[in-house]
């Protein structure tokens, strides 16, 4: 049995048109950014300044956890009587 009209044209897709996405347009207009304000502070020579300071103080600890097990091994091998490292 042959397609009506009705079912023929319910099958098809719609083409988008200039209009749509002119209201696109309009409607992605209202797209807030945010404030500049903040990505200025934390790009100024005082944050960068705090945040090197605790990247410092990461290295600093793990230096000195490094150092302790050093000393650790130097202070187990003289105790065993072993060969002890320079």
């Amino acid at each position: 049995m042959a397609k009506t009209l009705e079912q023929w044209s319910a099958t098809l897709q719609r083409v988008p048109q200039m209009v749509d996405g002119l209201n696109d347009i309009i409607k992605d207009s209202a797209l807030k950014l945010p404030d500049r304000r903040y990505l200025f502070m934390y790009q100024s020579p005082e944050m960068q300044n705090f945040r090197e300071m605790s990247d410092m103080d990461a290295i600093a600890k793990r230096q000195q956890d490094h150092r302790i097990l050093r000393e650790e091994v130097l202070e187990t091998a003289r105790e065993t009587g072993g060969n002890v490292p320079d």
